[in-house]
């Protein structure tokens, strides 16, 4: 319940801008939508890091912006570098809505160090397989292609 109230107040904030709050939307449904999948999808999410040679999850500092972009460049946001669960739901959030997933194919696309790009085309890979089962195949590389073409249209405003 506690948890419940602090995302509606959030979410509801109008303080808040309207992508930060489609964000937090987002990733809370990513929690609950994928919990059938956490089990394994954490482990594979922690492998998604293996050419590092190690699991790169820490804790937030308090120096550290929680929605800041994160020094390792394999991560979206500080946050979502403290877990494998936090993660997931922060990818979840950028996949869902139109713009931040632009973002983030350009960054995939523009990353110079080839096994930072690799780990990110895994998770990209890994978010799209877990979004296809739990929708029973119906956000399929079409969807992902409308949601593409939504934002790059959303740009152009």
């Amino acid at each position: 319940v506690e948890d419940y109230n602090w995302i509606m107040a959030h979410a509801l904030n109008p303080d808040d801008d309207h992508i930060m709050q489609r964000r937090l939307v987002h990733h809370e449904l990513n929690h609950k939508f994928l919990q059938a999948y956490h089990a394994t999808a954490h482990q594979q999410w922690a492998q998604s890091h293996a050419k590092l040679g190690r699991i790169p999850y820490r804790p937030l500092t308090k120096d550290m912006d929680p929605d800041g972009v994160a020094a390792e460049r394999f991560f979206l946001t500080n946050y979502s570098g403290t877990s494998p669960h936090e993660e997931q739901a922060t990818w979840g959030e950028f996949f869902m809505i139109p713009e931040k997933h632009v973002a983030l194919v350009r960054k995939i696309r523009d990353e110079k160090d080839l096994v930072i790009r690799e780990i990110l085309a895994i998770k990209y890979a890994q978010v799209k397989n877990e979004y296809r089962v739990a929708s029973g195949g119906k956000m399929n590389d079409q969807y992902w292609d409308a949601m593409m073409r939504e934002g790059l249209k959303l740009e152009g405003k």
